[in-house]
């Protein structure tokens, strides 16, 4: 697949707040159209009401979550959808700058849970041991295998998170279908013959069990 996916979510709650960090570019799996990047893709699903947090910062994803491994014209149409989003892009230069700058967000934020979807650079780190990781809720417990990335950083501190990696293994897991079609539109509305029914039903019941009288 294309650098466009959205390669990584990270859902950082604290009580009902949400800190949403987003990757722009991936490098595997997922949708990859330039013209519909990431950011227009939370735009629609906030439109909508599925969603009602705003991103508090992108990163560009891809190798060390700099963009690096993402040709030139990649990157500006990334950096241009952030920019369209009015969504500060983060401009690191490094790796540890990326976990630095994620980790200096979560100290000022306190989260009580962090969700990490899908497996940036920095929030998995380069240590292979975070390979071990199972999907899923993950304490404390987990921290000494966890890495030298956000994750293992925030599980160092007594914050558990909600490892979201390996979608195919998480629909065997919980007997979800891998291969669900995408419904390219939404549900029939109801004819007005129906409409008319059910309008009729609710008024026959209002009349038979009437608790009010004109006067």
């Amino acid at each position: 697949m294309g650098p466009f996916a959205p390669r990584t979510f990270a859902f950082v709650i604290r009580g009902l707040d949400v800190l949403l960090v987003v990757s722009l570019g991936a490098s595997s799996y997922g949708a990859n159209d330039p013209n519909f990047p990431i950011p227009i893709i939370l735009r629609e699903l906030r439109r909508a009401g599925f969603i009602s947090t705003k991103a508090a910062f992108y990163t560009f994803g891809g190798d060390y979550e700099i963009g690096a491994g993402i040709p030139p014209d990649g990157l500006e149409i990334l950096s241009r959808s952030a920019i369209s989003d009015d969504v500060p892009l983060l401009q690191a230069k490094s790796l540890q700058e990326v976990i630095d700058a994620k980790v200096g967000r979560l100290d000022i934020f306190k989260p009580a849970l962090v969700v990490q979807i899908d497996g940036s650079h920095a929030n998995m780190g380069t240590d292979d041991a975070v390979l071990s990781l199972p999907p899923g809720f993950l304490d404390s417990r987990y921290a000494e295998r966890a890495g030298n990335g956000v994750i293992g950083l925030v599980l160092k501190r007594g914050i558990p998170v909600i490892h979201m990696l390996n979608v195919k293994s998480l629909c065997r897991m919980t007997g979800v279908s891998e291969g669900v079609e995408v419904a390219k539109k939404g549900p029939k509305p109801f004819k007005f013959s129906r409409a008319f029914l059910g309008l009729l039903f609710f008024a026959v019941f209002l009349y038979k069990y009437e608790r009010w009288a004109f006067e």
